[in-house]
């Protein structure tokens, strides 16, 4: 049986019903699964252990896995990795770097469902630390054809919404052409509110996150060719084609 780990630490009421689901069905913890090294991922690992027997915490290793466990509770898992739950239940673990760079997903093989972990976040658009990576990730996703995409934060979705993530950072990278193009020189901050003037930001934390993705849809673009880092703070408008 898999069971949902609920990540934040001290969650007294998914303790509670862990402890009894446990006792119901009589089952015990083989191994933790975490998708990525973030708090509200991993953060309950401690206290889930201190309710059974040490068990191995199976992720991509990454250098903040030691702010919530011990790193030496850590046992590596690779992509395609597969992992047999149950004489029915087999995960194939998904190596799909972009929101963390130690994201994973889980391929339930019998069902063609994946879940998803923070690479869909489900209800809103997803977050990335990597730009190029993460849109390769959801490249891969999609070769996949998965009939149910089981969400980190959001309800249950289905390939369209893969399409419609892909869709949705293309528009906003072209919008980012667009606006290196009219400004043709500018800094991160200036191409950001060229490419979000309709959007009529105003809160500090989204001009900020918006100016983050803004400076890694130019890394990928300057390895296109379509724009120069000039002085390490301005990007310039290449004037030319993708090499690809």
């Amino acid at each position: 049986m898999l069971f949902p780990l609920l990540g934040e630490a001290n969650n007294q009421d998914y303790l509670s019903t862990l402890r009894r689901t446990l006792a119901e069905e009589r089952m015990t913890i083989k191994g933790i699964i975490v998708t990525h090294w973030h708090g509200d991922h991993i953060g309950g690992c401690r206290d889930v252990l201190r309710e059974v027997a040490p068990v191995p915490v199976l992720k991509v290793p990454h250098e903040r896995d030691g702010d919530c466990v011990e790193t030496s509770w850590v046992t590596p898992v690779t992509h395609n990795q597969e992992i047999a739950v149950d004489p029915d239940t087999t995960l194939r673990i998904l190596h799909l770097p972009g929101h963390s760079t130690d994201s994973i997903s889980l391929h339930l093989l019998e069902e063609n469902s994946i879940f998803v972990g923070d690479t869909i976040l489900g209800g809103s658009s997803g977050t990335f630390d990597n730009y190029t990576s993460y849109m390769r990730s959801l490249h891969s996703l999609r070769t996949l054809s998965p009939s149910t995409l089981y969400t980190g934060h959001g309800p249950v979705e289905t390939l369209d919404t893969i399409d419609k993530y892909i869709s949705h950072r293309q528009k906003r990278e072209r919008l980012v052409v667009d606006a290196l193009k009219e400004c043709g020189e500018g800094s991160v901050g200036e191409i950001r509110d060229i490419a979000y003037r309709a959007d009529n930001l105003t809160n500090p934390m989204l001009l900020f996150q918006a100016g983050e993705i803004v400076r890694m849809m130019l890394v990928k673009l300057a390895v296109d060719g379509l724009a120069v880092n000039v002085d390490g703070g301005h990007w310039k408008w290449n004037g030319k084609l993708p090499s690809n």
